[in-house]
């Protein structure tokens, strides 16, 4: 089955793999290693780590696929003789040969349809290089599979160089799922009482020295705070 690779960077572009070799997808949780209490809820101590895929693709340089256009799809009619065995000489045999849709020794017509590719091209280095591109840069794809379909926000953490053949190379990639939120903008509320506001200036202010009955209010009150504590007898 084949596998595509569509970058969420706004391009359009889609990266095709002839053939998965293998898949792997990877689901793990961080679970507390603290005592959780009887009737909590438990969803609350467990916290799903984002999901990896492992793949091996194999890309041919002899495809099977237009390739977005670039290949030429014609159809081409051939006549195919048709090998007829020995006529037995039964009845049944020599009606069936009266009944059959081709005559006897005629030749038979079929028509194929046939792909070529009128530039020539190398697809290993091409899908290599795109690839290299989308983990430099950081881009997350949406992987489409046999296995898992539409696996969306995945970033390749590793691209191992390809391991060539004759007319095709095998990859061997490394993703991870990077988790998205969504943020919103809310007005603040006005306060009740205006904030903020510079002090405003009161000018000198003078102290009254204590005099008259004030003056002895408060010495008496001196007087008695010392004795007490000790330091004045009364």
């Amino acid at each position: 089955m084949p596998a595509y690779f569509l970058p969420n960077d706004g391009s359009g572009q889609v990266v095709f793999f002839d053939l998965v070799l293998s898949e792997g997808h990877e689901a793990t949780a961080e679970v507390t290693e603290h005592p959780v209490e009887t009737g909590s809820n438990i969803a609350d101590h467990v916290r799903p780590n984002p999901e990896t895929l492992n793949l091996e693709l194999y890309v041919t340089n002899t495809p099977v696929t237009e390739l977005d256009g670039r290949g030429l799809v014609q159809y081409q009619s051939f006549d195919v003789p048709v090998w007829e065995p020995p006529l037995e000489t039964t009845p049944g045999s020599v009606y069936r040969k009266l009944r059959g849709l081709i005559p006897l020794g005629q030749p038979r017509q079929v028509t194929i349809r046939a792909l070529t590719f009128p530039d020539v091209f190398n697809r290993v280095l091409e899908v290599h290089k795109v690839l290299k591109e989308l983990w430099a840069k950081g881009v997350d794809v949406t992987v489409l599979t046999a296995l898992g379909t539409n696996v969306q926000n995945m970033v390749m953490t590793s691209v191992s160089a390809p391991r060539t053949e004759k007319g095709g190379a095998t990859f061997n990639l490394s993703l991870k799922q990077i988790k998205t939120v969504s943020s919103a903008t809310v007005a603040a509320p006005k306060p009740a009482e205006k904030r903020g506001a510079p002090n405003k200036a009161k000018g000198g202010q003078s102290t009254k020295p204590v005099g008259g009955k004030d003056a002895a209010k408060s010495t008496s009150m001196a007087v008695k705070a010392l004795q007490a504590v000790g330091v004045l007898d009364p």
